[in-house]
């Protein structure tokens, strides 16, 4: 079987660990750097005294599976319509607001965070992960396009021998981080050449022994926002970063819009952002700030917002 020849479908579930059955048509996923691995893996050993000295067989006693892989940060083509990674945000924990022909905006709940089904397919062979919830870290590097690394967990159904579908993936090329004249850090429009940001989403995976895996629903305990930018270094009169810091102001990090044509733009802000650490770095032979920050709630749920328009 080939690596490259590799499909993920993804769909969000009606029912929890329900098959909403995904179509190869209409949701399928291009990813990158997949990778797969068993989550809580459960090998009971058992140690009867005996007269020899060799192992016993150790009793499976159940499993969840967990995917990891990128994905490229674009629009789906049509503004109003929501972009192939749509049920992936949803069961990170954001919430989405649409606007018909104009706008998906995404984010954060606490109460009623939804799950996906996805279906991996290798080349010959199906598996499933149903009642997935996961987290996600984005990374933002100046000259290219941004990505999106996943990583999500579910009850995992064990491979079978199947053909892979033929998908259709939307044909929206994502935009290089090129132009941003409206990227700014509290107003200021600072020399960075990366941002990235960690959802800092907490799982629980409860044990349950009514269940066929014996764990039971996977939730979204927690989640606490991180992130780190690394603006060139700057006079106080420009821009002050220690008392910034040293005084627990909010700031707001906005990447402005991204992408040049409708259907295919999107944008990332932080709204009452906080500095949190303040490093010397270098770039090129230049001083930088290397920003460690917290994106902080506001009125909650509130501490960041993806929109594609």
């Amino acid at each position: 079987m080939l690596t490259k020849r590799q499909v993920i479908l993804t769909k969000i579930e009606g029912a929890y660990n329900t098959d909403p059955v995904a179509a190869a048509a209409t949701d399928a996923v291009r990813v990158e750097n997949l990778s797969f691995s068993l989550e809580g893996a459960r090998m009971h050993e058992r140690a009867p005294l005996k007269p020899s000295l060799g192992l016993t067989p150790k009793i499976y006693g159940g499993t969840l599976g967990s995917l990891s892989f990128d994905v490229y940060l674009k629009g789906s083509g049509a503004a109003g319509t929501a972009p192939e990674i749509d049920p992936l945000l949803r069961a990170c924990g954001l919430g989405v607001t649409n606007v018909p022909v104009t706008s998906d905006s995404y984010a954060p709940v606490s109460t009623g965070i939804e799950s996906c089904w996805i279906e991996w397919y290798e080349d010959g062979l199906k598996h499933a992960l149903g009642g997935c919830r996961g987290s996600f870290t984005c990374t933002l590097t100046a000259g290219e396009p941004g990505k999106l690394s996943f990583s999500m967990t579910g009850h995992y159904t064990k491979p079978v021998d199947m053909a892979l579908p033929a998908p259709t993936y939307d044909s929206s090329v994502p935009a290089s981080l090129l132009d941003l004249t409206a990227f700014a850090v509290d107003g200021y429009a600072a020399s960075v050449a990366a941002l990235s940001f960690d959802m800092g989403v907490t799982l629980a995976t409860p044990p349950d022994l009514t269940a066929a895996d014996g764990f039971g629903e996977i939730a979204i305990a927690g989640r606490g926002v991180t992130g780190s930018i690394d603006p060139l270094a700057s006079l106080i009169a420009t821009y002050d970063w220690v008392t910034k810091w040293q005084t627990d102001t909010p700031v707001v990090i906005d990447t402005g819009v991204v992408g040049p044509a409708a259907g295919n733009r999107w944008r990332i802000q932080f709204p009452t952002a906080q500095y949190t650490e303040i490093g010397h770095g270098d770039r090129d032979g230049l001083i930088t700030r290397e920003i460690g920050f917290a994106a902080n709630e506001n009125n909650g749920d509130d501490e960041i917002s993806i929109v594609f328009t």
